[in-house]
């Protein structure tokens, strides 16, 4: 069975994986901003649900 931990991860880093490519190939925005956006949404969000976002 997999542990809601892992579909979390697993859901944000492919979302991330998305965003990386889609934000890089379609848009106009800096490697800095793209970086941002990859990390907060594939490291921070997945941590700030996991450790606080659950009661």
């Amino acid at each position: 069975m997999v542990s809601t931990e892992n579909e979390v991860v697993a859901v944000t880093a492919t979302t991330a994986l998305v965003l990386l490519v889609g934000l890089s190939a379609y848009t106009d925005l800096s490697s800095g901003v793209v970086a941002g956006v990859v990390f907060v949404v594939g490291i921070l969000l997945p941590q700030v649900y996991l450790n606080y976002g659950r009661a």
